[in-house]
């Protein structure tokens, strides 16, 4: 080993000593903030936790909403289904009763139809009859007529 060596291997052995004691004092310091981390570590462990609570409470209330909408508009579309048929109930039996007035009017006024055809029958019959009974009596007298 070269003499001019030892003095320099001396040296950067103080240095390596000098920080290897400075070890212990940086070690307490890496521990006092693990001590911190570990602390907050817990408090957010903590809010976690609380989170965690939130969400299934959060969880919970959305499903039973979800479920009490859903028995909403089924009750909803029911009463809707329950106001539609109502309202063609009504709308078929008023067309029925209109139908059934439109009926009775068409039979009254087929019935005076019917007999103002018979009277002007009878009327045009008793025309006819005495028309010719005229023409009877017509031929009558230009068959007795003397010849000229």
């Amino acid at each position: 080993m070269p003499a001019g060596d030892l003095p320099n291997r001396v040296t950067v052995l103080e240095q390596k000593m000098a920080r290897l004691e400075e070890l212990p004092t940086r070690l307490e310091s890496v521990e006092v903030r693990l001590t911190g981390v570990e602390g907050r570590l817990t408090g957010v462990e903590g809010r976690l936790t609380s989170v965690e609570s939130q969400i299934v409470q959060l969880r919970g209330e959305m499903s039973d909403g979800f479920s009490a909408l859903r028995v909403e508009m089924h009750d909803g579309s029911r009463q809707l289904a329950e106001m539609i048929d109502e309202r063609f109930i009504r709308q078929d039996t008023e067309l029925r009763r209109l139908n059934d007035e439109t009926n009775k009017e068409m039979r009254l006024l087929n019935e005076e139809t019917k007999s103002e055809m018979r009277l002007l029958n009878h009327e045009t019959n008793a025309q006819m009859r005495m028309l010719y009974e005229d023409l009877k009596d017509t031929i009558k007298r230009i068959g007795e007529a003397p010849p000229s």
